[in-house]
């Protein structure tokens, strides 16, 4: 039986939510529970998304649950080969280009350390890199739930934007 729009939207948010609280990583959380949802399962996307957390490689850049918002919408609906043509790209480039003006719209930035306040140097990295466990630790709770927040919302509008774009 095939479920709503709601529903769809509903779990995607769900699911977002709850594996970036679970297991962090928002670009590999929000593409996860996209692609449970929405039937575009790809271990080598998931795989590729783990960059892409933290606003790309922890960076503070592009927000990462953006990031995976724009990678469902283009594993969806963009071209599968390069022969296509450029009427292929636009397919996914116009409900992207949707997703990133509603995210900026809603957030006032697509950049990570806008938004969550994220800052780290390369000593940082390292130093998490050597206790992952300790790191996790200490991050700052809000931060956590905010940037879970933000992969719950992302999810949602890349289902509606998404279902919007078949009609």
């Amino acid at each position: 039986m095939s479920r709503s729009v709601g529903e769809k939207t509903e779990q995607a948010g769900r699911k977002a939510y709850e594996y970036e609280k679970q297991y962090h990583c928002c670009s590999q959380a929000t593409l996860r529970a996209l692609q449970e949802v929405l039937g575009l399962e790809n271990p080598l996307a998931l795989k590729a998304a783990s960059t892409m957390c933290g606003g790309i490689a922890l960076s503070g850049q592009t927000c990462g649950a953006l990031s995976a918002g724009v990678m469902a919408i283009g594993m969806q609906r963009g071209r599968q080969n390069l022969e296509e043509g450029f009427d292929a790209v636009l397919r996914a480039m116009i409900p992207a280009n949707r997703l990133v003006r509603w995210f900026e719209s809603e957030y006032g930035s697509a950049v990570c350390r806008e938004i969550s306040g994220l800052e780290l140097s390369e000593e940082t990295l390292k130093l998490m890199a050597a206790n992952p466990e300790g790191a996790l630790k200490a991050l700052d709770p809000a931060m956590v739930e905010k940037c879970a927040q933000i992969c719950r919302r992302t999810a949602e509008k890349v289902v509606e934007i998404l279902e919007a774009a078949s009609d």
